[in-house]
């Protein structure tokens, strides 16, 4: 899991880590309401918006799907 606070009056840019090979799911966005359906790469930047808090599950890719 990863937990991203934002206790800032603007957005603040944040890459997603790599811990492994897979993907970054959105679990939740206070700013938004829920999570979405939209798979997150690892490097891509998340626009945290300003006050929110946001939660992000990691899927591990198995390595026959490499």
């Amino acid at each position: 899991l990863l937990l991203l606070l934002n206790a800032h009056h603007e957005p603040i840019p944040f890459t997603l880590p790599k811990p492994a090979e897979g993907w970054w799911d959105l679990v939740f966005d206070t700013a938004r309401g829920d999570g979405d359906d939209v798979c997150h790469s690892v490097g891509d930047v998340y626009e945290l918006a300003d006050r929110s808090m946001v939660m992000f599950r990691f899927w591990f890719q198995e390595k026959s799907e490499l």
